[in-house]
């Protein structure tokens, strides 16, 4: 008797490039509306392309790797950017995406339910 397997997602063709996105405008950028008041401290350069490069009190310069802020500057910027930070602190919610996880299972040949299937590093 035969079996009714469902199709999956890998036998659709993949989409060409040229014929679905290339043409497509992007969409508008989104802004945030700044108060004038409560973001003063970040409101002259929030949306700057390389803001405070030429501030040697902020920033080392283009590179950013070292930076000094105000405390006013970085509680706007902790208000600000507290919207796209997670709301979930469970740690086993990211189980799936754990890099040492998976280092782990591999290493012991074991497998995570629901996760990736490898080869095992030693047979």
């Amino acid at each position: 008797s035969s079996r009714c397997t469902s199709p999956f997602d890998d036998e659709e063709p993949p989409l060409d490039y040229a014929d679905n996105t290339l043409d497509v405008e992007p969409l508008e950028a989104i802004q945030l509306e700044l108060d004038p008041e409560e973001d003063a401290p970040v409101l002259d350069w929030f949306y700057d392309h390389q803001p405070l490069k030429d501030s040697r009190k902020y920033v080392n310069g283009s590179t950013y790797q070292r930076w000094q802020f105000t405390l006013p500057m970085m509680s706007t910027l902790y208000r600000l950017a507290n919207q796209l930070l997670t709301d979930l602190v469970d740690d086993n919610y990211f189980y799936l995406f754990d890099l040492k996880a998976f280092f782990t299972s591999k290493a012991l040949n074991m497998a995570i339910p629901g996760g990736p299937k490898f080869e095992p590093l030693v047979r």
